[in-house]
């Protein structure tokens, strides 16, 4: 097992979407991984994925659905970037 950085929940409310407000807790939770030479992982909503691919996160499996009591489908990409050395 690979011991790795994972980003749980990260939301941003409409009116600050696009405008970098996520920025410096995802440049954190990178620059820790490389310090430590470990890789990322994050399950990306499929509006996320723009943000997640542009700072090197790569689709690795198929997305997941997750049907919700109430009657929608919710879909989740897992991600993950390489480790990457000191």
């Amino acid at each position: 097992m690979v011991r790795a950085p994972v980003i749980h929940t990260l939301g941003t409310k409409p009116e600050y979407q696009g405008r970098g407000a996520i920025t410096p807790i995802i440049r954190h939770v990178l620059e820790e991984a490389k310090q430590k030479g470990l890789p990322t992982y994050i399950e990306a909503s499929p509006m996320g994925l723009p943000v997640y691919r542009h700072f090197g996160w790569k689709e690795f499996e198929a997305a997941i659905e997750i049907p919700l009591p109430s009657g929608p489908t919710i879909k989740i990409v897992p991600m993950v970037t390489e480790a990457i050395s000191k």
